[in-house]
């Protein structure tokens, strides 16, 4: 990681996301509230907002499951090249990626990304390993796990990496959320081999979360379910996609005002996955993004990300590769930009450093019900963990060939579909 700037890793202190700033040590703690805004417990840190884009790339005929479309990988950084003047420009300082492929190198995107104050959110699953909403037991195999521990330590040497998604939508009715079980358990795994990784060689443990496609009739049960009980298999942070603010919607009228008041004391961070609802060959306005980042949103919420930075088949980008190769910016770039830009960061908009926004009640594990099929008893992990301790050892993990991996793509497939076909 060559020319590398020094970045602060984000982390969690209760309800909100955090960047280290050690520039205030030894400042007045009233001159650091007005300088940095809201203060964390050891006043060293200030609060992260996520400015965020969904960056993933295109194939020609879009079709996304025929391989691992990783945009961060070395065969994409001519892409990312022509992508950092205009992610600058917008004002991003997060990029949520779909699929990391751990076959491939990332530290020139990495550092290229470092460089410019930008971090990653991204989801450990892929096209070839998945947990699939349609099969979950069936997909909870070895295989899938070492997939994802790859991933994992793929991620973790960077200090950009915003945290990990171990399921990306993939609850999206009442029959799929009997699986929820398995999300858990994968949650849990993936906690344990950070927890083993970070006592044999030191390495970084990342935030875990969970991307929900908030399905009203399944959304307050699921929250609930992944964020109680025991945090060593719970959640660090939960994001979700909403669509609901259209056009020239209101508060009110999208219901932002509901789930508003659902997460009003939620004790660990909760943002948006993705925004930016579409009428079929309309800008969008992006008037959401001035309620997203306002006092009465950000005492909630700890950010967002918009849908999508390169275009595609539902046309929702915000650039468009010409037939010269370059990126030409949309209608929708310009008002994003100009709503962010309207948008002031944390540091200036609030004086909350009161522990009043600092809630910390963890909400016990729903009841299976009419509505929510999800047990509490989670499965056994298939893994021999005396063998894995084994491998982090030695420095010896062994990612599986893809070609041979375990092909679970049923509910990625069918986001890819979503994604294409259904706003």
């Amino acid at each position: 990681m060559e020319n590398q700037v020094h970045i602060q890793p984000v982390t969690i202190q209760g309800r909100y996301l955090w960047t280290g700033n050690t520039r205030v040590r030894g400042l007045p703690r009233s001159e650091v509230v007005a300088r940095l805004g809201r203060l964390s417990p050891n006043y060293f840190t200030i609060q992260f907002m996520i400015r965020g884009v969904v960056y993933q790339r295109h194939s020609r005929n879009n079709d996304v499951t025929s391989g691992c479309q990783d945009p961060l990988a070395d065969e994409a950084i001519e892409d990312l090249k022509l992508s950092m003047p205009l992610l600058k420009d917008l004002g991003v300082n997060t990029l949520f990626i779909y699929t990391i492929d751990t076959t491939k190198g990332h530290d020139e995107a990495m550092s290229m990304l470092a460089n410019a104050g930008i971090y990653v959110l991204a989801c450990l699953s892929s096209p070839r390993n998945s947990i699939n909403r349609n099969a979950p037991f069936e997909s909870y195999t070895p295989t899938l796990l070492q997939n994802y521990f790859a991933a994992v330590d793929c991620l973790a040497v960077y200090p950009n990496t915003l945290g990990i998604i171990v399921a990306n939508e993939v609850l999206n009715t009442l029959a799929s959320t009997k699986g929820a079980s398995v999300i858990r358990a994968v949650t849990r795994d993936v906690k344990r081999y950070m927890r083993l990784a970070a006592e044999l060689r030191d390495q970084r443990v990342l935030p875990v979360g969970l991307s929900s496609a908030k399905i009203l009739s399944i959304f307050r049960d699921e929250f609930k379910y992944f964020t109680g009980g025991d945090p060593s298999e719970a959640l660090d942070f939960f994001c979700f996609g909403d669509y609901s603010w259209v056009g020239k919607a209101s508060m009110f009228i999208s219901a932002y005002d509901r789930t508003l008041e659902w997460f009003a004391e939620a004790h660990l961070p909760v943002f948006f996955s993705e925004y930016g609802a579409k009428i079929d060959g309309q800008v969008r306005p992006f008037q959401e993004t001035l309620a997203m980042y306002s006092p009465e949103m950000s005492r909630v919420y700890s950010g967002a990300y918009v849908y999508e930075f390169f275009d595609g088949a539902n046309r929702y980008g915000l650039v468009q590769k010409n037939l010269g190769g370059k990126l030409d910016t949309l209608k929708d770039f310009q008002n994003l930009k100009k709503n962010l830009a309207l948008s002031p960061p944390p540091e200036t908009i609030n004086d909350w450093a009161s522990s009043e926004f600092t809630a910390t009640r963890r909400p016990g594990l729903p009841s299976q019900s009419h509505n929510w099929k999800g047990e509490a008893v989670l499965p056994e992990c298939p893994l021999d963990w005396a063998e894995i301790r084994s491998h982090v050892e030695d420095a010896d993990w062994v990612t599986v060939d893809r070609e041979t991996a375990n092909e679970t793509e049923g509910n990625l497939a069918d986001l890819v579909e979503d994604r294409l076909n259904i706003r």
